[in-house]
């Protein structure tokens, strides 16, 4: 349990910064994600089986993915960028 909020923390602290191996933020991979499946967010969010007001925060890097909600995005899209430490 405890892992998992440090790993969350590190995603919500990377949606502050860009990540210096990747040089993207946690909102910009998953823009990029969306534009490469030519999806619209509506279709994003059911896909991810979040609100689409969920989606945005998580674009607006307002807000970082919950556990079961990083498990879905590995599903969907076969990875996530790297959990690096938060600074």
């Amino acid at each position: 349990m405890e892992r998992d909020r440090e790993a969350i923390r590190r995603l919500l602290e990377q949606t502050r910064q860009d990540d210096p191996e990747s040089g993207l933020s946690f909102p910009d991979w998953l823009q990029g994600q969306i534009k490469q499946r030519g999806w619209a967010r509506w279709r994003t969010a059911e896909a991810l089986g979040v609100s689409q007001q969920t989606l945005s925060r998580w674009l607006a890097g307002m807000l970082a993915p919950r556990r079961r909600d990083l498990d879905r995005l590995a599903q969907v899209f076969g990875e996530l960028p790297p959990l690096t430490p938060a600074r």
